[in-house]
């Protein structure tokens, strides 16, 4: 028993132990992240010339990036309205999206639906699956995202890493209350938040997102195309420029504040890349948000 409460570790005074505590998270973080890092040493791929802005965008801000442009050129094209509060209204026009990716989210807005759900569900696992398949394989075979066996090797990493940090955190506690000693807060406080930001860096390292390379691509298309504002196209056809929507795609929707779209911009940005569900959905189920047609077409297929 003198052993395991009698040691350098269980000596060691409580602002040492804590630095070196901090020491092994942060070690702990870096490991994790290198674990995730792209293993690919070719050259970056050649920008296309009309490259497709939703594979950027995806690179940007993930499968929520992919939704709030899609709404965008919806609501620039003309098939919806939105308000002030957020509000999509579908409105009646001919003809169909020109992609698919907008298609498919035109296709979840129904009655009483607003920005943020539609894409708070474009976050979700498996949404937009079957439109954007082609475009994230062909990411992962540029070597541009996390594949799925990094993804699996990060979480797997993730929870291994946290259970030697847990156990270290513990030990120390029942070694200092042993000696005695009861001032173990920020042990205890330190070594919670350690383990919130392991896990919660294992879990987006785990999901679908741009590795390192995927982040110096987006790069070079936010130098070639995002340093202009978006304008509507010139065509007598409502919606947006090819190239105005590669510009939003690589450098977000902050090119557009200030201008006509502010208050879009606004809505877009503030959703945090679509992580704020809005709350409680107002939607109505059958043909609203809350029916397959509706917003929760956005979570499946």
């Amino acid at each position: 028993m003198d052993a395991l409460t009698d040691n350098v570790l269980a000596d060691m005074p409580g602002p040492q132990f804590l630095a070196f505590y901090a020491l092994l998270a942060v070690g702990a973080i870096a490991a994790l992240i290198s674990a995730a890092a792209s293993s690919h040493s070719r050259p970056l791929p050649a920008l296309p010339q009309r490259p497709d802005p939703y594979p950027i965008a995806f690179l940007r801000d993930g499968y929520s990036g992919v939704a709030w442009l899609a709404i965008y050129a919806l609501k620039r094209a003309g098939f919806i309205a939105f308000a002030a509060n957020g509000r999509l209204t579908r409105l009646d026009r001919e003809g169909r999206p020109n992609h698919p990716c907008e298609a498919h989210v035109l296709a979840a807005i129904g009655p009483g639906c607003t920005a943020r759900e539609i894409v708070a569900r474009a976050s979700e696992p498996r949404a937009l699956p079957r439109v954007f398949a082609a475009p994230l394989a062909q990411l992962e075979a540029q070597g541009l995202v996390r594949d799925p066996a990094t993804r699996r090797r990060a979480g797997r990493l993730a929870v291994t890493l946290a259970i030697p940090l847990s156990l270290l955190a513990i030990y120390k506690i029942a070694a200092a209350e042993a000696h005695g000693h009861h001032n173990v807060g920020y042990l205890a406080m330190e070594g919670a938040l350690a383990l919130i930001a392991l896990l919660i860096a294992g879990l987006r390292l785990s999901a679908p997102g741009a590795n390192g390379r995927g982040r110096a691509y987006l790069a070079r298309v936010k130098l070639a195309y995002g340093a202009g504002r978006p304008e509507p196209s010139a065509t007598s056809e409502p919606g947006v420029a090819p190239a105005a929507m590669v510009a939003l795609a690589a450098a977000g929707f902050a090119l557009l504040s200030g201008g006509p779209e502010a208050a879009f911009a606004r809505a877009a940005r503030s959703s945090g890349a679509g992580s704020d569900g809005g709350g409680g959905s107002s939607c109505s189920s059958g043909g609203g948000c809350g029916g397959g047609g509706g917003c929760g077409g956005c979570g499946g297929s």
